[in-house]
């Protein structure tokens, strides 16, 4: 019983370690999405100045907006690169691994402890004395 709780808890503590890092990988994915949202709607606003600039016929300006706009761009495109790169390393590899094969060799001790047939052979001492017991009553009618 007790390989079964140590089992129990390896599984837990794998899960648990998983979890972590699947925390701090969305965490990071979340930092770099936002950078990439501020780059894009700095973007649009110099958008709407180089749009602004071009109407009101001044060139040196809109040509300044429109190449922020650009850089704006570029620069959003680097954090998105880096957010969709993030993958599980090798390390949650493992672990995945660990959990389960641990939950694999808990779920088939528990299946060896927990099944039908040990548990007639447990109760069959029980069954013959009640078996017995029935008998003699049945012979004294």
């Amino acid at each position: 019983m007790n390989d079964l709780v140590e089992k129990l808890r390896v599984v837990v503590r794998a899960e648990f370690a998983l979890l972590k890092s699947e925390a701090r990988r969305t965490r990071s994915q979340l930092v770099l999405s936002g950078l990439t949202i501020g780059c894009v709607l700095l973007a649009i606003v110099a958008l709407n100045v180089g749009m602004y600039f071009h109407f009101t016929g001044a060139s040196v300006e809109r040509d300044a907006a429109l190449s922020v706009l650009l850089i704006n761009v570029i620069i959003a495109l680097i954090p998105w690169f880096l957010a969709q790169r993030i993958k599980p390393g090798p390390e949650e590899d493992i672990l995945i691994e660990i959990r389960d094969k641990t939950a694999l060799s808990l779920e088939k001790s528990a299946s060896d402890i927990f099944s039908p047939s040990k548990a007639l052979s447990l109760s069959s001492p029980l069954l013959g004395l009640v078996m017995q017991t029935f008998n003699k009553t049945k012979s004294k009618k």
